[in-house]
């Protein structure tokens, strides 16, 4: 198959997914035909736009001023946050406490924001260039209420080594996992989920961080501070290297802290990476939800 044909299909992909959103119940709602202005613009410059290393890019949507290391990963990061939605949530609260653990460049927080404008967000980034990017489009669209915390989730506080690539800054692998992405390595600080996490009621929590997801949810569970968290979206990284598959026990702690779950994920063959997505929340908490 060749790589025109791989892109028209994958551009058909994201519209039927946009024009999906209008029947479903659980939907944030967006209009659809400015997602589908969007993606026909996002398509375009991520096809024509050469990249230019040590340069970003600036681009205009629902609103938004958004700053992206290039096309192609804010286009990636569009379809799957706004318009895949896969952290469509709906709250019985205006103003929500959200923690967005592996923030990047800030799309999730956005997506939050948009359906949530009072709410309160807690974004960790480690990496210090996509933590540059994500102050830089907090602070460009005049958000309020977000905290913005340079550090690692962990399940302890001090420094780990950060493994990324150079070369390509907008890589969404890197991670504090040798076993995900050993080019290059940095430092980087690691704070402790129980004590980093705001204080009460956590209604929403997105966790995508590359394999660091077991040892804090963990170390939250162990800490009790998983009672504190009505929703939880994450993805889990299955198969990560020569890592032992530990998915199962991963589920049941999860049912172990009072959740129960959906599952999200392409079919892979044993031995090789998936990525599992999981929406989880409590049985008392009635309000739809899909991730």
């Amino acid at each position: 198959m060749g790589a025109e044909t791989i892109k028209i299909r994958r551009f058909l992909g994201s519209l039927q997914a946009a024009f999906r959103l209008g029947s479903r119940s659980d939907a944030v709602p967006l209009p659809v035909w400015s997602l589908v202005w969007v993606l026909l613009r996002l398509e375009w410059r991520a096809t024509v736009a050469r990249r230019r290393p040590g340069f970003t890019v600036r681009f205009r949507f629902l609103g938004y001023d958004v700053e992206s290391f290039s096309y192609t990963t804010l286009l990636m990061l569009f379809k799957e946050i706004f318009v895949t939605q896969v952290y469509s949530l709906a709250m019985p609260a205006e103003c929500p406490v959200i923690v967005d653990a592996g923030a990047n460049i800030g799309m999730a927080t956005l997506f939050f924001k948009h359906r949530y404008p009072e709410s309160r967000i807690w974004a960790f980034e480690p990496d210090p260039r996509a933590f540059a990017l994500l102050e830089r489009n907090v602070a460009r669209n005049g958000l309020r209420n977000i905290t913005l915390i340079n550090a690692a989730l962990s399940d302890r506080d001090g420094a780990l080594p950060f493994y990324y690539d150079e070369a390509t800054p907008d890589l969404l692998i890197m991670s504090v996992n040798p076993e995900r992405l050993s080019r290059n390595q940095r430092p980087v600080t690691c704070v402790k989920g129980s004590t980093a996490l705001p204080s009460g009621t956590i209604d929403f929590m997105k966790m995508d961080i590359e394999g660091a997801e077991v040892a804090v949810v963990a170390e939250l569970a162990a800490s009790g501070r998983m009672a504190d968290i009505s929703r939880l979206a994450l993805e889990y990284h299955h198969g990560i290297g020569s890592a032992p598959s530990r998915l199962g026990g991963f589920l049941c702690l999860l049912e172990e802290s009072g959740f129960v779950y959906s599952i999200r994920a392409d079919f892979a063959p044993p031995g090789r990476f998936q990525d599992v997505g999981i929406a989880a929340l409590r049985p008392t908490v009635h309000a739809p939800f899909s991730g």
